[in-house]
């Protein structure tokens, strides 16, 4: 139980140290209106304050996320929404954890279509890929159009299920990799 407690800790922590590091340099925003190009901007499910599912509303005015070096850019076919996103929404906490606006969404599977500079040659343009989005400190969600991801925690998807089922993955497995038997004889 111990370990399991430390493996947990370490994975939340890593986990934000890389979120508060890389996803927090570009927060999302709604562009004001007035012209805007296509290529700056995308639509996003979002809330700019906390409460019930009224407080959602779907934007074509967000901007679209620019990619670190060490990120990918993912063109989104299916979001996937956990409890935590509810959870999120619902109670207010600090903007320091929880930027405004936030996209709503954890899960997403689409395909790459821009790799950053120092990212390893571990994706390429075109694949089918998954992953988790942040929960807290930064304003990135997986129900938009694009998403910006550190290539340390995007997978490639399988390619026997669709995008939709691919979606609801990334959560869960995390979940699975942290309490698998084996992965925490090896850390210990």
């Amino acid at each position: 139980m111990r370990l399991n407690a430390i493996l947990l800790f370490r994975t939340i922590k890593n986990c934000a140290l890389t979120t508060m590091n890389i996803f927090n340099k570009d927060a999302p925003m709604i562009m004001d209106s007035g012209p805007v190009s296509s290529e700056t901007v995308m639509r996003a499910a979002c809330y700019r304050q906390h409460g019930d599912e009224s407080v959602i509303e779907i934007t074509d005015r967000m901007k679209r996320p620019r990619i670190t070096d060490n990120q990918v850019l993912i063109k989104v076919f299916a979001a996937g929404m956990n409890p935590v996103d509810v959870k999120l929404r619902e109670n207010s906490l600090p903007v320091l954890f929880l930027p405004l606006p936030k996209i709503i969404g954890s899960d997403v599977c689409g395909v790459v279509i821009e790799v950053g500079k120092k990212a390893s040659d571990k994706f390429r343009i075109g694949d089918r890929v998954m992953a988790m989005m942040p929960h807290v400190f930064s304003g990135w969600g997986a129900a938009c159009e694009y998403a910006a991801v550190d290539e340390k925690i995007v997978t490639r998807a399988p390619t026997n299920i669709t995008a939709v089922e691919a979606a609801s993955l990334p959560l869960i497995l995390s979940l699975i990799h942290i309490s698998e038997p084996t992965r925490q004889a090896e850390i210990s």
